[in-house]
């Protein structure tokens, strides 16, 4: 678990949904994705470093809204879809030599991870 600095009454005040291990491991993710595309060139800045940095940012809104709907799946397939158009940008980035082959393996672990705990939710939800 990772820890803040704003002590524990203010951390549940600011991260109300800190028991989502996705969430957790999603924002955490999105922190590293977003200090690595701040590194890409001009060329790719407002292309693909945006869209990797709005999909980031859908996700982590859509697994919180997932949480707090009685109907979860269709968020929960829609956040998948984002996840997958992460990896294929993430993949991109790599081949154009713009984002380093270890920063790349460091990327497809945690989307894996992030999709595996994302399954688990949507095969849990099916059974519901």
């Amino acid at each position: 678990m990772r820890s803040f600095p704003l002590g524990e009454e203010r951390r549940k005040k600011f991260m109300p949904n800190e028991e989502l291990i996705i969430f957790t491991k999603s924002y955490d993710f999105g922190l590293w994705l977003f200090k690595h595309t701040q590194k890409f060139p001009k060329s790719c800045r407002f292309s693909i470093a945006v869209k990797l940095e709005t999909d980031m940012v859908e996700t982590l809104e859509k697994i919180l809204a997932a949480n707090r709907r009685k109907n979860k799946l269709p968020l929960l397939l829609e956040i998948d879809e984002k996840l997958e158009g992460i990896r294929i940008l993430t993949r991109f980035s790599k081949d154009m030599g713009i984002l380093p082959f270890n920063s790349y393996e460091y990327a497809i672990k945690n989307l894996e991870e992030i999709g595996r705990l994302l399954g688990g939710w949507i095969k849990q939800q099916k059974l519901v």
